[in-house]
């Protein structure tokens, strides 16, 4: 069969783990007191979910979803088949009968973190901000060491300005990953958004010296070092955003300003 390409998921930032693992719940008691036909039903939905949870690391997420749907009938109370069936769903971008499975899986266990992480991934999928951040705002609060959802929640607070309440949440991301460099610009974004330029400029300063290759961080430093009359840095850096994006208009038109206030200056 032909692989299936993953639909390239949100965040971020933010990749999903393919568990491999579907625990089925006990019938009327311990294992022993199983019927045959019962035990006959464990055994095959759990061949059903090994073989879905191969598809799904493979990428063949049709083939996955099939054998998760054949599981979660003989089991329609594991939670886990139905956490992995969200996943499939979601990384085909068909969200609907994503949210189904992972309403599912939350319904049959409230504290799962993972679930609810999915139910926050799938509402940034549809642009329902406010409901994924009550949800990834709740993964954190069962799963504090998660550090994706505070990348997530940090975002999506940084949208919605509510610009102090994101600082820490990008802070505990940087703690955790010195070298993402997507995590300074973030923060730097909502410090020059505060108005407070030292600050802002510390932490673009520390994403060109992760990446080089970054025109935004090099065209904020120009602004950041306007804003603070130091006309000589800002050419310095509109020019280097301006080798690494030629023919971009707002930033000749950025150096053009600077060239100006520099003619003033003399």
């Amino acid at each position: 069969m032909k692989k299936v390409i993953p639909f390239v998921c949100l965040l971020s930032s933010v990749a999903f783990l393919i568990s491999s693992d579907c625990a089925f719940p006990e019938s009327g008691g311990s294992k022993s007191s199983e019927t045959p036909k019962a035990a006959s039903a464990r055994a095959l939905a759990s061949a059903y979910e090994e073989k879905a949870s191969g598809y799904l690391a493979e990428g063949r997420l049709e083939e996955a979803i099939a054998e998760y749907t054949k599981c979660v009938d003989l089991a329609p109370d594991d939670h886990s088949a139905y956490n992995s069936l969200g996943k499939a769903y979601y990384c085909l971008g068909r969200f609907e009968e994503a949210l189904g499975s992972y309403r599912k899986a939350v319904s049959i266990k409230r504290d799962s973190p993972d679930s609810i992480r999915g139910l926050a991934n799938i509402y940034i999928a549809k642009g329902q901000e406010t409901e994924a951040a009550h949800y990834f705002e709740k993964s954190i609060e069962l799963d504090p060491g998660t550090v994706s959802s505070y990348m997530s929640l940090g975002t999506i607070y940084k949208r919605r300005n509510r610009l102090e309440d994101s600082i820490p949440l990008f802070t505990k991301v940087i703690n955790a990953y010195p070298r993402y460099d997507n995590a300074y610009y973030e923060l730097a974004g909502v410090y020059e958004l505060l108005g407070k330029t030292d600050p802002a400029l510390e932490n673009y300063e520390k994403v060109v010296e992760l990446k080089p290759s970054s025109v935004g961080a090099y065209s904020a430093l120009a602004r950041c070092y306007m804003v603070k009359g130091k006309y000589g840095k800002a050419y310095r850096y509109a020019k280097a955003a301006y080798s690494l994006d030629k023919g971009n208009a707002e930033i000749k038109n950025m150096i053009r300003k600077i060239k100006k206030k520099l003619k003033r200056g003399k």
